[in-house]
């Protein structure tokens, strides 16, 4: 994907645990074209609907396009707080903000959830040897 020496900017948060990686938020390519970790792509002007009629000429309704579902997210893009809502509504919040009515994703940082005392030994994870870091391949 990349030549050697192509400037890619990194945005991130520092690993818990690891203090040569992070959890990536974004990648900022050289010609301004942001790759964001839910997978979005934003370069230049936001691609319009295509027009198209809601019915084929037969009359049957017409089914051709992105029938995608709207993805949620984090209302924070760097993925450590806030409430999982749909991208368009969580681009209007500021980061992090917890609309009124929602609750904070139970695994954002300061969250009960969060806090919890040992919750890989809760899950019975300790009997599984410690998981290799990409600092040890």
């Amino acid at each position: 994907m990349f030549t050697p020496g192509t400037r890619v900017e990194i945005r991130g948060s520092p690993d818990r645990g690891d203090p040569h990686t992070c959890y990536l938020n974004s990648m900022v390519l050289e010609d301004g074209t942001t790759l964001a970790r839910y997978g979005q792509v934003t370069q230049g002007e936001p691609l319009g609907r295509p027009e198209r009629p809601a019915r084929l000429p037969s009359g049957v309704p017409n089914l051709a396009g992105d029938w995608a579902a709207e993805q949620n997210v984090l209302t924070d893009p760097r993925g450590k707080s806030g409430a999982f809502l749909p991208l368009s509504t969580a681009r209007e919040l500021e980061p992090g903000e917890v609309p009124e009515g929602a609750r904070p994703f139970p695994a954002s940082r300061g969250t009960p959830e969060s806090l919890v005392e040992g919750p890989l030994e809760d899950l019975a994870l300790d009997a599984f040897p410690d998981p290799v870091t990409p600092t040890e391949l």
